[in-house]
């Protein structure tokens, strides 16, 4: 499958796999300045996986709220953001646990390059109702020119102690060993920070 912008990547087709079960992909191309989505779970065991791919252009301001609201519904939400140039994105996206038993995963991945600038700001919330469930929340950032920017808050609000949750966020640059290594293998560094830009996103578009 192509973006709308025309570069091939390695993304699984849209599909509905079962009335209780969907897998979706939202593309650059198909958003326009902003994106706002309120989604609720309210079958039991539902389940939805959602990927945003968003690469050359995305939409400035992001804002989406998952609520898992039935006993042992599950939400997978990825992103893979690839920055460049000005391309700079507000994204606030908050996961709500209503029901026991429920699980999330969040996944963010920014890949910043030119004067890029990546803002996510994400919350999983268990109420003390959601006992029995489980809440994961990620953010990374690779850093690949010293004029991009990326700011990453996770955060978890648990009202339970009959829950498991974690989160974590991390910002790195390629290290002088990884540019050796392509560098003494003949490949110019523009061209092996485009690798590693690929191999970073790649678990979130083939996940």
């Amino acid at each position: 499958m192509k973006s709308t912008h025309g570069k091939s990547m390695k993304i699984p087709k849209t599909r509905i796999n079962t009335e209780k079960s969907c897998t979706i992909v939202t593309f650059s191309g198909e958003c326009g300045e902003t994106l706002k989505k309120r989604i609720i779970l309210k079958a039991k065991n539902e389940r939805m996986r959602w990927l945003l791919v968003f690469e050359k252009t995305a939409p400035k301001s992001i804002d989406i709220a998952v609520t898992l609201a039935a006993k042992g519904a599950r939400a997978d939400i990825g992103f893979a953001w690839h920055g460049t140039k000005k391309m700079t994105s507000d994204i606030a996206l908050t996961v709500s646990h209503e029901a026991p038993e429920t699980e999330s995963r969040v996944v963010f991945k920014a890949a910043l390059e030119d004067a890029s600038k990546a803002s996510f700001r994400g919350l999983a919330r268990v109420a003390k109702k959601a006992a029995g469930s489980r809440a994961h929340l990620s953010a990374k950032a690779l850093m690949l020119s010293p004029h991009a920017i990326a700011f990453l808050k996770p955060d978890l609000e648990v009202a339970t102690s009959e829950a498991v949750a974690g989160h974590g966020s991390s910002v790195g640059r390629p290290s002088d060993k990884e540019l050796f290594y392509f560098a003494s293998r003949g490949i110019p560094e523009t061209h092996a920070k485009k690798m590693l830009c690929e191999a970073f996103l790649k678990d979130i578009v083939l996940q």
